[in-house]
């Protein structure tokens, strides 16, 4: 199983060196074999570091950040359709906000009630919400240089 988690999951460091997320490094390919050698490093070093971890650990870092990854996709959500009503989609939720609070309301309150439920007893996963932490900034902070960036590039044109 780890073999080929590790087979699709080192082409995602190769692909954000291509898009410029991270730098050319993670893009290098080995010219025998065409795999993305550094970023199978990295992957695996990371891998290591997470096997350390017991299998509670490892929940209150899955729970947490997948409901948070979740949460961002509804917020987009809502988002849109604030700021483009009228925009044509491929999908539609139906109903307008009504059909969208249908929607949103349960997941919120279930994401909220998984959030409380694990950080109800945060100071038993010390290590772990410190791992969260690190993940959600390292994310935030590459997303507002890379945006700082993009956003200069497009004053340049």
């Amino acid at each position: 199983m780890f073999n080929a988690q590790l087979l699709y999951v080192s082409r995602l460091p190769l692909v954000m060196a291509h898009d410029r997320w991270l730098p050319d490094i993670f893009a290098r390919v080995s010219p025998v074999t065409g795999s993305p050698q550094i970023s199978i490093i990295c992957i695996s070093l990371l891998t290591a570091l997470f096997a350390a971890l017991s299998f509670g650990g490892l929940a209150v870092i899955q729970c947490i950040l997948h409901t948070a990854a979740i949460t961002l996709e509804f917020l987009a959500l809502l988002l849109l359709r604030l700021r483009r009503p009228h925009a044509h989609r491929r999908f539609r939720v139906p109903g307008g906000w009504w059909g969208i609070s249908c929607v949103c309301v349960p997941f919120f309150s279930v994401a909220l009630v998984v959030l409380v439920a694990t950080l109800r007893d945060w100071r038993n996963f010390p290590g772990q919400l410190l791992v969260v932490g690190i993940i959600v900034f390292s994310g935030a902070t590459l997303y507002l240089l890379r945006r700082k960036i993009a956003v200069r590039s497009e004053g340049k044109l």
